[in-house]
């Protein structure tokens, strides 16, 4: 693998990989907050869907929450 880019430091994977990383979880942390900011819910269920998305997103769709549309600005 590190044959293909010809004498380039591995270094430089880490310091394109890194942002990418970071970007990625900050827009997952946004997306949950905006999500349960449409379900009324509060910060427990903000933490809970950051950190167990899959399982807050099953309570999401199966429990007795209801969608309200956010306001747009």
């Amino acid at each position: 693998m590190l044959e293909v880019f010809h004498g380039i430091p591995p270094v430089f994977g880490l310091i394109f990989a890194v942002p990418t990383i970071v970007i990625t979880a900050l827009s997952e942390i946004i997306y949950a907050i905006k999500l349960c900011d449409c379900f009324g819910k509060g910060i427990g269920y903000k933490i809970g869907t950051i950190l167990f998305t899959e399982v807050f997103l099953m309570i999401f769709a199966y429990g007795k929450a209801k969608f309200k549309r956010p306001d747009k600005h």
